[in-house]
């Protein structure tokens, strides 16, 4: 139990952490660009937290959900501004618009890897293959994508316009910033098993 307790600790900061950097540095260089084709809308073309989910599922299955649900509700807060009402406050509506979309980001990847692998514990799958990781964030994403922006569309966002665009950034992103982290991590092995040998 205690164990349990630690992983969720450890993925909810990881996905915080990950999510402001993706914030201070992605985010800022494609807003520099707003007015390009590039960057139309809010999604990132490079989402490393999308990488924090996939890749946290696959080490610690599905006994992190708790930890990753509560990061992005919090990391959902942080970027409200869209649920606020007219005095500029969150109503309740808006905390449940951001508990609806919070669940939906956490249970994408949690699915994808059933999905793929008709199993939600993965112990018999090597973690460090590259094509399981890809398979699973490519479907992680399509279902967190359509879901999070049909969700979106269906509240009346004004968001008519960027729906099409905003769901295929939504999969480049995530699936690019699992990509990435997955390499990060493979790269960081290298050096710390190298470092030691």
């Amino acid at each position: 139990m205690r164990q349990i307790i630690y992983q969720n600790i450890f993925v909810f900061f990881l996905y915080i952490i990950f999510f402001w950097i993706q914030k201070l540095t992605f985010f800022q260089i494609q807003t520099s660009f707003q007015n390009s084709t590039i960057a139309l809308g809010a999604a990132s073309l490079v989402f490393l937290p999308h990488g924090v989910r996939v890749l946290s599922y696959v080490f610690f299955g599905p006994k992190i959900f708790y930890g990753l649900f509560l990061a992005h509700f919090i990391t959902g807060l942080s970027i409200s501004s869209g649920y606020l009402d007219s005095s500029g406050y969150l109503d309740i509506s808006g905390y449940l618009d951001i508990l609806t979309l919070a669940l939906f980001s956490t249970l994408c990847a949690l699915i994808a890897i059933k999905i793929y692998t008709g199993t939600f514990h993965l112990k018999n799958i090597k973690i460090f293959n590259f094509r399981f990781i890809v398979y699973v964030s490519f479907i992680a994403a399509i279902i967190n994508s359509l879901s999070v922006n049909t969700y979106k569309l269906f509240q009346g966002q004004n968001f008519n316009e960027l729906y099409t665009s905003q769901v295929f950034q939504f999969i480049i992103g995530d699936v690019v910033g699992t990509i990435v982290l997955f390499y990060l991590i493979l790269l960081s092995k290298k050096v710390i098993t190298g470092s030691f040998s």
